[in-house]
């Protein structure tokens, strides 16, 4: 008996901090990444330039994504300001979402509304590649290759073949519109940590009804979260690789910009 609950226990915490762990840590990966491409943005002489240009698209994107989780799971969406240039805080939209607190799945939809943005917006990005880049890269051909996938990546973005397609701008656009809105508040954080211990919970409920009929629900979970994490990984590359190139251009043109205006040089890592 103790033997069964021990290892109900080791499966729920490897399992619990396999799936927490990467999609917190990768979220938290492309929100430093936004939030010092905001701070150029805030830097450069005109410092509403990129909420203007860049948020206007990128900030209700940011939203929806919060909203698709609270619709996902039955949260009752009570308003949504979908782009607010005033915004206090460094949160220009908002989606008010309501929800019943001795409801499980309504609390474990919370870790997933707070974290909304980073979680999307990778397969956001690959959709718009997909769709708009021509001659995009066979993703499911260089799975488990991360190497190799960028390397391919990169050269399909810079082959001559797209500086004569308009779909290429526009996904450069759009790419620029949402992995600078991809950071979190603090608001939404702190959403998110309300999903956490009712994650594990189910975690450890799972687990004890399969031990109760003996059967091998971590072999499963296993090879489920490595497919998963496979096809996480490639969408997650294309963010991060995107997201960086859009930082230093973005921090080396507005940088040769304020000092032609004689203004001071940008830190992407000060607010």
């Amino acid at each position: 008996m103790t033997s069964a609950l021990l290892l109900i226990l080791k499966n729920s915490a490897l399992q619990f901090f396999g799936l927490f762990g990467v999609l917190f840590l990768s979220g938290m990966l492309l929100t430093w990444i936004s939030r010092w491409t905001n701070n150029t943005f805030r830097q450069f002489v005109l410092p509403k330039f990129g909420l203007y240009v860049f948020g206007v698209i990128g900030v209700p994107l940011h939203e929806l994504c919060h909203a698709l989780f609270a619709k996902i799971f039955f949260h009752e969406i009570g308003s949504i300001k979908w782009f607010d240039p005033e915004g206090k805080g460094g949160s220009y939209g908002v989606v008010v979402h309501h929800y019943n607190d001795r409801n499980l799945y309504h609390r474990i939809g919370l870790f997933f509304i707070g974290m909304g943005p980073v979680l999307l917006a990778p397969v956001l990005l690959f959709a718009l590649y997909s769709f708009l880049v021509p001659h995009p890269v066979p993703f499911s051909l260089h799975l488990g290759d991360l190497g190799f996938l960028a390397n391919d990546f990169s050269k399909s973005l810079l082959g001559a073949a797209n500086w004569s397609s308009m779909g290429f701008y526009a996904f450069l656009y759009l790419a620029v519109c949402l992995t600078s809105q991809m950071e979190l508040s603090s608001e939404d954080l702190k959403v998110a940590r309300g999903g956490v211990l009712p994650i594990l919970l189910l975690i450890l409920l799972v687990n004890t009804a399969a031990g109760l009929f003996n059967f091998n629900l971590h072999a499963r979970f296993v090879n489920i979260f490595n497919m998963g994490l496979v096809w996480w990984g490639a969408f997650l590359a294309v963010a991060v690789f995107i997201s960086l190139l859009n930082l230093l251009f973005c921090a080396v043109l507005f940088n040769v910009l304020n000092k032609i205006f004689g203004r001071q040089g940008i830190n992407p890592f000060q607010s």
